[in-house]
């Protein structure tokens, strides 16, 4: 069994997943997208999982924009705050952006991060 986080805006002029990627490439903020992505996501399956309300083993896929990889701080600091359910953690290539070679490289070393990387 696994459970995929997806994204839900919920404000009433910006409801599309489609639309907020969008902007963020626009604007210059994909990182920021891809590091609310990674981390929220893992903070709301932990969160079901204290609820009891997921199976034991469980995996969470997480989307993860192709173009973009987190910062070594960054992956630090998610893999520390997330050790419990890396194991669990199934990164999902979006087909949105480009990919870059060198941003997914980096997701496949990242040391005890993204154990499991697939294109979706």
């Amino acid at each position: 069994m696994a459970y995929e986080a997806l994204m839900r805006p919920q404000l009433p002029t910006l409801r599309s997943p489609i639309t907020v990627m969008q902007l963020a490439s626009e604007m210059g903020r994909l990182y920021d997208i891809e590091k609310l992505t990674f981390f929220r996501a893992c903070e709301c399956y932990e969160e079901l999982e204290a609820a009891g309300k997921l199976d034991a083993d469980a995996l969470i896929f997480v989307n993860s924009i192709a173009s973009v990889s987190l910062s070594d701080e960054d992956w630090a600091s998610y893999c520390e705050a997330h050790s419990a359910i890396l194991p669990k953690l199934v990164v999902e290539i979006t087909e949105e952006e480009e990919m870059n070679e060198r941003e997914l490289e980096r997701k496949r070393n990242c040391p005890r991060c993204a154990r499991r990387l697939c294109a979706g």
